[in-house]
């Protein structure tokens, strides 16, 4: 069996992850051949193919891709993958309803190929605002979902996006929900005391780690208060907007030798960032983006063996109220946040013990053994569609 899989976005950022993740499992459970074509970071008229493990990735040129809002929309990108598609796949599956996946999976289709469509970030209204502009955002709302109407099966990442597919008028039979796994053998428990002496950090204070660039000034925040209640404490700023990071710092009166801010770091590091802190959170935000989505960082701090604090917005809050404690859902109160995190930082014995069962809850839960069974699920349906 050939499967391909399309990817809207740039190497290594956001859904690629799950694309790629997805890949692999396919290769894996039906034995396919299996493609990804994703758009490279840097090279605008190269394409770029290599082989990660089973699956055989090709960087399409990112000339374009950002010319209007949004993503998709490089020329070299889109003809690059219909002339893949014309080499004939049994399986075709997009990632999102930009241009560089709906005009292929038309072929595809065209093609006698079975097709899926993968819904991760409720985009029209949420993640794309256009500026406030009415027609655009219609525009895009219509065909995020017609994309999904028009393929024999469709993959969510959440029940809000499970709800929507259903009000756009997908057949309930052809929806399945599929969560984010964790690769349990990449993000797993490592000594802290050998992470951080790697790292180069101190070993004798308790750190937190925070991630997600778009709402870092809540950790930082967060992080204001709970220095006062826990002497000594440091944070770790992984991800995006570490100026804005620092500029909230400064402005809250927080040292710099209180920071330690790598920003982006690479996909081989990351477990040791994990590894190093006492306490892992992830700001979200009370808003229809974030209750889309499952963010799959979460699932890397449960499977690293470490406390995670996270806020309650979105169906991840599930696996905080199953298991006994793995760490806390904080609500959007700042003091409340900051209580949370505070509580483990201030009693290591109680962090590591939430951080092992938290690891526990990624083995039963979250590993793409796990998860990839409903993945499978969506893939025979869409063969049976065609």
């Amino acid at each position: 069996m050939r499967v391909l899989l399309l990817n809207a976005n740039r190497r290594g950022v956001g859904t690629y992850h799950r694309a790629i993740a997805f890949a692999r499992e396919l290769a894996r459970r039906l034995d396919a051949e299996a493609t990804l074509v994703t758009v490279s970071p840097t090279a605008r008229i190269r394409v770029r193919e290599e082989r990660i493990g089973a699956v055989r990735v090709i960087e399409a040129p990112c000339l374009g891709d950002r010319a209007l809002p949004s993503f998709g929309w490089g020329p070299l990108d889109v003809g690059l993958r219909l002339a893949e598609v014309a080499r004939r796949y049994d399986v075709v599956y997009g990632f999102e309803h930009f241009l560089d996946v709906q005009a292929p999976l038309a072929l595809a289709r065209r093609l006698g190929a079975a097709t899926i469509s993968d819904w991760c970030d409720w985009h029209a209204g949420a993640a794309n605002h256009f500026r406030g502009s009415r027609l655009l955002h219609r525009i895009d709302a219509h065909f995020e979902h017609a994309a999904r109407r028009r393929v024999g099966a469709v993959t969510v990442i959440s029940r809000a996006l499970r709800d929507r597919a259903l009000a756009a008028g997908v057949d309930p039979a052809r929806v399945f929900v599929v969560r984010e796994g964790t690769d349990l053998a990449h993000f797993r428990p490592i000594d802290r005391a050998e992470a951080r002496a790697r790292l180069g950090l101190p070993t004798d204070r308790p750190a937190l780690l925070a991630m997600h660039g778009a709402f870092v000034g809540r950790a930082v925040e967060a992080f204001a208060r709970v220095r006062r209640e826990v002497p000594g404490a440091l944070l770790l700023l992984v991800g995006w907007r570490m100026d804005e990071a620092l500029a909230r710092a400064a402005a809250l009166g927080v040292p710099t030798s209180d920071l330690v801010t790598p920003g982006r770091v690479s996909d081989a590091e990351l477990p040791l960032w994990l590894a190093a802190a006492n306490v892992l959170t992830l700001p979200l935000a009370d808003a229809v983006v974030d209750r889309a989505r499952w963010p799959h960082k979460v699932g890397d701090f449960l499977a690293a063996g470490r406390a995670a604090v996270i806020q309650d917005v979105g169906d991840v809050v599930e696996l905080f109220r199953d298991d006994g404690e793995i760490g806390a859902v904080a609500s959007q109160d700042p003091e409340d946040y900051a209580a949370c995190v505070a509580r483990f930082l201030a009693d290591p014995t109680r962090a590591d013990a939430a951080g092992r069962r938290g690891r526990e809850v990624a083995e039963r839960k979250l590993s793409w053994g796990v998860v990839g069974d409903d993945l499978e699920r969506a893939v025979r349906c869409a063969l049976a569609a065609r």
